[in-house]
């Protein structure tokens, strides 16, 4: 039971840090199309 739990705790992490390195992305992508369009302007 004891492993299980810390299995389940690492599968845990690597979903959060998949989803934080997601909105990570985002909002680069967001910057950068700001700028351009800024600098565009």
């Amino acid at each position: 039971m004891e492993s299980y739990s810390q299995n389940s705790n690492k599968l845990d992490f690597q979903h959060e840090a998949r989803i934080l390195n997601g909105i990570w992305l985002i909002t680069a992508l967001g910057l950068v199309a700001t700028a351009g369009l800024a600098w565009g302007a």
